[in-house]
């Protein structure tokens, strides 16, 4: 017990670094859960095509992350155009359905587990 005491400075911060993991474990599965649930109200609404996922937007929002092109403003600018592009994309549900399955949930996760 003295040796954990001696790697944290205090009762607390020992708390903290050893209720971190499944504290942040727990508050991304509560936000996945509402993020699901608002997804599939809006989709139930129509005003989502049919044919897309809640695990469609992961993909999505990370594509537009990584748009980096001149000064912090024309970043800005360029990931507001292809954001709307994207949202009209989903909305728009007069073409032809989409090819292939969304990424599934496990898909996802995996991308964060380090290779073995």
């Amino acid at each position: 017990m003295s040796a954990l005491y001696r790697r944290y400075p205090s009762k607390e911060e020992l708390l903290q670094q050893r209720c971190a993991e499944p504290c942040l474990r727990a508050a991304a599965e509560r936000a996945q859960s509402l993020n699901v649930e608002l997804f599939d109200r809006t989709k139930a609404s129509g005003a989502v095509r049919a044919d897309v996922e809640v695990t469609d937007l992961s993909l999505i929002f990370e594509q537009l992350a990584v748009v980096r092109l001149g000064d912090e403003q024309r970043t800005r600018q360029l990931r507001r155009r292809y954001l709307e592009l994207a949202l009209e994309a989903i909305r728009f549900s007069g073409g032809p359905t989409l090819p292939g399955p969304a990424p599934t949930w496990p898909e996802l996760a995996d991308r964060w587990r380090p290779p073995t």
